[in-house]
């Protein structure tokens, strides 16, 4: 297993809290200082001519290269701790995932012993009530003494530790898929993206079309 050594733990935990400070500060003049020059310079929704479009792509390259530099800036400060965070949580699943494998096995085969215990009292309740109806006739009262009384299966179950209580709770699975009404499935949004980009000419009940946006290149 892999282990932190005393010194390296201390490194990636070392965050410059005086260079993060330094960093947002910047990033507030600068971010508020350029969307009120842009709120200035485009007061409106509409580019209405040429001109305007090429000042438009002046600023969205500038806004781009903003963008990318303070990202770098942010991963700069925030990698240390990251790569912290990382170390721990892959060494803690390591550990944890076998127990929760366990605990997963566990519950299964609890609830199967619960299912089978619940439908082998109900079928053995059956039974006795079809011998008491053997005995009496049809309509007659059945005495009190000899009338079956269906066994609750063990419920709540105590231990040193705390306590299992087995609760009923609704599930459900698929029999028949074409018989699912159509408001209960999602659009694969990911996949149908990716077809489209690929080249697909069309996806029945959808929409394919092409629109030009602005893409900034070079820095």
């Amino acid at each position: 297993m892999a282990r932190l050594k005393p010194k390296e733990e201390a490194k990636e935990q070392t965050i410059d809290t005086a260079k993060a400070e330094q960093g947002i500060t910047l990033l507030k003049q600068q971010s508020l200082g350029l969307v009120a020059e842009l709120t200035t310079a485009f007061p409106g929704t509409e580019i209405i001519g040429e001109s305007d479009l090429t000042l438009a792509s002046e600023a969205l390259t500038r806004i781009t290269k903003h963008l990318k530099e303070w990202e770098q800036k942010r991963t700069e400060i925030v990698q240390p701790a990251n790569n912290f965070v990382r170390s721990i949580n892959q060494m803690w699943a390591r550990l944890i995932d076998p127990v929760k494998s366990e605990e997963a096995r566990l519950r299964m085969m609890m609830s199967t012993f619960r299912a089978r215990e619940s439908e082998r009292r109900r079928q053995e309740y059956q039974d006795s009530l079809k011998k008491v109806e053997e005995v009496f006739p049809e309509g007659s009262p059945i005495p009190e003494i000899v009338a079956p009384i269906p066994q609750e299966s063990l419920k709540h179950i105590a231990t040193d530790n705390g306590a299992v209580h087995f609760a009923s709770v609704r599930k459900w699975e698929v029999q028949d898929i074409d018989k699912v009404p159509r408001e209960y499935f999602i659009l694969d949004e990911t996949r149908i993206g990716k077809l489209v980009k690929a080249g697909i000419e069309s996806i029945p009940g959808i929409r394919i079309y092409t629109e030009e946006v602005p893409v900034v290149r070079g820095s």
